[in-house]
């Protein structure tokens, strides 16, 4: 959408809802991608599993994803920024702006301010942690095994999957943190799920956010 970006660095254009859902649409073949080439065994999973998982991780995995681009291009807390896809940011200070292709700009800012207010909190912690990219590799991993083992109730593949990421998880944290500040830092990151998790569960639960924030349409899948 931005070819003159190409060779720039740290250049972001306040986006619509349009451009949003454009870019959003056009990521999904790329977390496609990602997920079969880099979350083996993910792509040895039937077509019509992968597009159910997929319809629901690809809102969490873009909500923490996001929360980690905003970390790192707009860390301070009092900063009213937030990064979404390249190249592309929503101010929640005008919020009418992303919505200004809509038939009521200024009730869907409302019904996102909530949103964005509790997507800022995520990004401040994981500003205070300092995350790194190796811990939020491992955090996408939990997410998308957690929504194979859920989907998939008897598979004991996911559950390895998945407890070999908690392993190698821990097992990071050690080496980069200490057994006295592993602990407390595992919790924190699985707490960062949780908020992850919850709102997603609200941007679903409320139809209209719904489709404001998740145009993962099935027949995006379909196509």
């Amino acid at each position: 959408m931005y070819p003159d970006n190409i060779f720039a660095t740290d250049i972001f254009r306040k986006a619509t809802h349009t451009e949003f859902v454009k870019m959003e649409r056009g990521c999904l073949s790329l977390q496609l991608s990602m997920l079969n080439d880099w979350f083996q065994p993910f792509d040895q999973l039937p077509h019509d599993i992968k597009v159910n998982i997929l319809q629901v991780f690809s809102l969490k995995f873009s909500l923490l994803d996001s929360a980690y681009r905003t970390m790192n291009a707009f860390p301070s807390s009092t900063d009213t920024k937030w990064a979404i896809h390249y190249g592309q940011y929503i101010d929640s200070t005008d919020l009418e702006h992303f919505f200004k292709d809509d038939k009521d700009p200024g009730e869907s800012a409302r019904l996102m301010a909530s949103v964005i207010k509790s997507l800022q909190g995520v990004k401040n912690k994981l500003v205070k942690y300092k995350i790194l990219e190796t811990e939020v590799v491992a955090l996408i991993g939990i997410l998308l095994w957690n929504e194979v083992s859920f989907l998939l109730a008897d598979n004991k593949t996911a559950e390895e999957v998945r407890d070999r990421i908690y392993s190698e998880l821990h097992n990071f944290l050690i080496l980069h943190y200490g057994l006295s500040g592993t602990g407390a830092r595992l919790g924190g990151l699985l707490f960062i799920l949780h908020e992850i998790n919850v709102i997603s569960k609200e941007i679903n639960e409320h139809v209209i956010i719904g489709k404001l924030f998740n145009p993962h349409l099935i027949e995006v899948w379909d196509d």
